[in-house]
């Protein structure tokens, strides 16, 4: 909800990770009608009127602050005394608090929208199949996971049939050999009663207190201070650069604290504060903001067991130019993050995942549910190598393929990377997209398998491993896929690389 208090205009910064800065810059100019933003360290800032849904609208931000100032280029001494005197003077000379803080209680004030929606105006597992044809759980029943005939007309003939055709906890086991043949019905090949009855189980309530159990619920929040009252606050502070071996972040927050408490009457409060004042020092600048929201933009509401980063999902569907209608895959899908970003921000998909780890896709099924997105989200226990899938059957592809890890000798990747080229090669349309995120240890060696191309991105030192894989590779005469884009992150320490390609027409 928008009032007419709420219609000036607010300097803000939005952080998000590194290398994913233009992804959030495109975002705010798409929504927020945002023309002049600055990119730098994992930051934008700008300049809006936007009311605060719109603002916690943004997918690819961590998070979102108030900006109440921003120093570039400041050095503070090594001397103890005179760092703490020029800490002190910066924060009395702020001119912006109690607008910033005005500004904060506004936003405060305004009632929660981070409602799950519980049905959807189309559903995108529309398929043709009847009743009958529909696959079985322990009961004999269909399961839940495949919408009937009633619900839509669209038909998603996408399995091939299963050599292991049972359903084990909602989901999908499938064990493909290669072969051409089809299976009946679409989406999935029916089960025999007896087979179901015999192998078919259910996710019990264990299952779900596991993950629960796993999951910190944030308290609520207390209540936002009148303006006659003082506010309780605390200050975060994050120091970074060669700064961090001279100055602590205590040594800030106690000093700004000192200083706010005295000028503007607010008390200091660690354990439960109303308000954080967010500090990042470092070698160039300094920036203070105050948090929109009091909980990351990136914790969506509708993911309890957490996978891949959500901004990062979010970026890679945006660039797969997923459009309605569109048949999604995932084929290591974890605990289903992509697919859950895919289908939360685009109308009348079908998305489909896949994992040979039954415990993720047990995961994946308990937050496919708490999302209430059961019937847009089919999720089968299948291998990469042997997808259970039709040829040309799928639109685009997006996932997060092992970073080396696990994989990390050439031999493994030899095995990995090629098998599944090969069979996402085959289930994506002519000129679909595959959008994939690796490690720079294997982005060349991707690139390689996908395209048929000597592939030079890395850019950062390589040890012996990342060599060896790299000179192994020698790509394929037949590939089936021209690289678009490489998009450079860093997640932690590791150094990760989203890649885009399309598949010949």
């Amino acid at each position: 909800m928008c009032t007419e208090h709420h219609n000036a205009m607010v300097s803000y910064f939005a952080t998000t990770g590194r290398g994913l800065e233009q992804f959030l810059a495109d975002e705010i100019r798409d929504k927020l009608q945002v023309e002049n933003m600055k990119c730098m360290d994992g930051k934008v800032f700008f300049t809006s009127d936007s009311d605060v849904d719109k603002l916690k609208s943004l997918k690819s931000a961590e998070r979102l602050m108030i900006s109440i100032d921003f120093k570039p280029q400041v050095r503070f001494p090594y001397a103890k005394g005179k760092s703490r005197k020029m800490i002190r003077k910066i924060t009395e000379e702020i001119s912006t608090w109690e607008e910033g803080l005005r500004k904060w209680k506004e936003f405060q004030k305004q009632k929660e929208t981070d409602e799950i929606p519980k049905h959807c105006a189309v559903s995108a597992m529309d398929i043709s199949a009847t009743q009958s044809d529909r696959p079985l759980n322990k009961d004999g029943e269909g399961d839940e996971l495949c919408n009937s005939a009633e619900d839509s007309g669209k038909s998603c003939d996408l399995m091939q049939s299963c050599d292991s055709d049972k359903v084990e906890d909602g989901i999908a086991m499938c064990d493909r050999t290669e072969t051409n043949e089809t299976c009946g019905p679409p989406l999935m090949k029916k089960l025999k009663t007896d087979d179901a009855e015999k192998d078919g189980n259910v996710v019990d309530d264990s299952v779900v207190r596991d993950c629960v159990e796993n999951v910190s619920i944030p308290s609520e929040s207390e209540k936002v201070a009148d303006d006659d009252e003082k506010i309780k606050f605390r200050i975060s502070c994050k120091c970074t650069g060669k700064l961090k071996n001279y100055h602590s972040p205590q040594e800030f927050a106690i000093n700004m604290g000192t200083v706010l408490a005295q000028k503007y009457g607010w008390t200091i409060e660690l354990r439960k504060p109303q308000l954080e004042v967010s500090v990042h020092v470092s070698d160039e600048y300094m920036l203070i903001g105050l948090p929109v929201t009091a909980e990351t933009l990136s914790r969506r509401h509708y993911i309890k067991k957490i996978g891949i980063r959500s901004t990062i999902a979010w970026c890679m569907c945006n660039l797969a130019d997923i459009k309605e209608g569109d048949i999604v895959l995932d084929p290591m899908c974890g605990t289903g993050t992509i697919l859950l970003e895919a289908s939360m921000s685009w109308k009348n998909l079908t998305c489909v995942g896949g994992d040979n780890h039954f415990g993720q896709l047990k995961f994946a099924k308990f937050n496919i549910k708490h999302a209430n997105m059961e019937g847009k989200i089919q999720l089968l226990h299948s291998d990469v190598k042997a997808l259970p899938l039709k040829d040309a059957c799928v639109d685009c592809v997006v996932s997060d393929i092992p970073f080396g890890l696990n994989h990390s000798t050439v031999e493994d990747v030899k095995v990995l990377y090629p098998a599944m080229q090969k069979e996402i090669g085959r289930v994506v349309k002519p000129g679909g997209r595959a959008v994939i995120l690796t490690s720079g240890t294997m982005v060349d060696f991707l690139v390689e398998e996908m395209t048929g191309q000597k592939s030079r991105i890395r850019q950062f030192p390589s040890d012996e491993i990342e060599q060896n894989v790299s000179d192994s590779c020698e790509g394929t005469e037949t590939a089936k896929w021209v690289k678009l884009d490489t998009h450079y992150l860093k997640i932690a320490l590791v150094h990760a690389y989203i890649c885009v390609f399309q598949k010949k027409g």
